[in-house]
C-alpha cells in the first residue's frame, strides 16, 4: 500500500474526478428538476474542480 503524498492525492483526484462526472451526468438528466437544486449540483461540480486543483499541487 503506497502511502506516499503524491499516490494519496492521485487517488484522491481520481475519486473526485468520477463524482463530478456522475453529477454531471445526473444534472443532464434531469431537465425538469428544481432551480435550486441544479444550483446545488453545478455548485458541486465547482467545488470539486477546486479541490482537484488543490490536489494537483501534491503530484
Amino acid at each position: 500500500m503506497n502511502k506516499n503524498t503524491s499516490h494519496i492525492a492521485e487517488m484522491m483526484i481520481n475519486g473526485t474526478t468520477m463524482g463530478i462526472i456522475d453529477m454531471t451526468k445526473r444534472l443532464n438528466e434531469l431537465d425538469d428538476a428544481d432551480a435550486g437544486a441544479k444550483k446545488l449540483a453545478e455548485d458541486y461540480i465547482v467545488n470539486e474542480q477546486q479541490n482537484i486543483e488543490n490536489l494537483k499541487k501534491h503530484l
